[in-house]
C-alpha cells in the first residue's frame, strides 16, 4: 500500500514538472530576462507592445520599464541615428509607421521633455508625417518610389557607360592590333625586319623565346596572369615582299589589362621596325 502511494506521488511530481515545461514564455518573461541580466534596451522593446493591451499585460510591461535606467534606454531608442537604422532596415515608409506606433507608446511612459525630444528627433527622421500621417505616408510612399527609380536608372547608366567604356578600349586595341605589321620588299630587307621583330619580341614579351624560324617567331605560352606572349608570322605576298604580322596573347582574355598592356605592344611594334629600318 505504501509503495503504490509513493508510486502516484512520483507520477504526479513527474506530470507537474512536464507541465511547468511545457509553458510558453512570453516576451514579457523575456523582458524580464534581460533586465536580469542588465540588457536595458533589449528589456524595453519586449516590453512596450504590452503598454496597449488590458491592464493585466500593461501592468506587468510597467513594472519592468518603470525604472529611470529604462525609460533613458527607451529614449535613446527614438534618437536620430536609432532612427535612421530603422529607416536603413525597413524603408522610409515601413520605418515611419513603425516608429510613430512606438512613439505613440513611449509617450504613455515618458515625460513631457522626453516625449518632445523623441518627437523632434521623430520629425527629423520623418519630416511632416506626424502633422498629417496619412497624406505624408503617401507622399514618402511616392518618394521611396521615386527614390528608387532614380538608383535604378543610375544603375543602369553606369553599366552602360562601363560598357560603353570597355567597347571604346576594345576598338582602340582592335585598331592597334590591326596595324601591328610591317612590309618587306627585298630579301634582304626582309631578314633584317625579321631578325628586328625577334629582338623587339625578346624585349616586350614577358615570356622567353621558344620557336624561332625563317617564318615563324613564338614565344612560350604565358604562365601567370597578365603576362603578354607573343608570335610574328611572316607570310609571303606579291612581286618578293613579304608581310610580318604580330600577334599577342594574355589572360584573362578580354580583360582590361590585358587589352591595354597588348595595345601598347602593338602600337609599339611598326614605329620600331620603322625606326631600324
Amino acid at each position: 500500500m505504501l509503495k503504490n502511494i509513493a508510486l502516484l506521488i512520483i507520477i504526479l511530481i513527474t506530470l507537474n514538472g512536464c507541465n511547468q515545461s511545457y509553458i510558453r514564455k512570453t516576451n514579457l518573461d523575456y523582458a524580464h530576462d534581460a533586465l536580469q541580466r542588465g540588457d536595458a534596451e533589449a528589456a524595453y522593446r519586449l516590453a512596450e507592445d504590452y503598454l496597449d493591451d488590458g491592464n493585466e499585460a500593461a501592468k506587468k510591461a510597467r513594472s519592468v520599464i518603470n525604472n529611470p535606467q529604462i525609460i533613458r534606454t527607451a529614449l535613446s531608442t527614438f534618437s536620430k541615428s536609432s532612427l535612421k537604422n530603422s529607416t536603413d532596415k525597413y524603408g522610409q515608409v515601413q520605418a515611419a509607421k513603425l516608429e510613430k506606433d512606438r512613439l505613440a507608446l513611449f509617450e504613455t511612459i515618458a515625460d513631457s521633455i522626453q516625449i518632445n525630444t523623441a518627437r523632434e528627433n521623430f520629425e527629423f527622421t520623418f519630416p511632416g508625417y506626424l502633422s498629417n500621417s496619412a497624406q505624408q505616408a503617401i507622399v514618402f510612399a511616392e518618394k521611396e518610389k521615386a527614390k528608387k527609380k532614380l538608383a535604378a536608372t543610375e544603375k543602369k547608366h553606369k553599366v552602360e557607360a562601363e560598357e560603353k567604356r570597355i567597347e571604346n578600349i576594345q576598338i582602340h586595341w582592335l585598331d592597334a592590333r590591326n596595324k601591328a605589321h610591317a612590309i618587306c620588299r627585298s630579301e634582304a630587307q626582309c631578314r633584317k625586319m625579321f631578325a628586328l621583330t625577334q629582338i623587339f619580341i625578346s624585349q616586350k614579351a614577358a615570356m622567353k623565346i621558344q620557336l624561332a624560324t625563317n617564318t615563324i617567331i613564338e614565344t612560350y605560352k604565358p604562365s601567370s596572369s597578365y603576362d603578354v606572349g607573343a608570335k610574328a608570322i611572316k607570310t609571303p605576298m606579291k612581286r618578293n615582299s613579304e608581310e610580318i604580322r604580330l600577334h599577342l596573347f594574355c589572360s584573362p582574355v578580354q580583360s582590361e589589362l590585358c587589352y591595354k598592356q597588348e595595345r601598347e605592344i602593338y602600337i609599339a611594334f611598326p614605329k620600331f621596325i620603322s625606326d631600324k629600318t
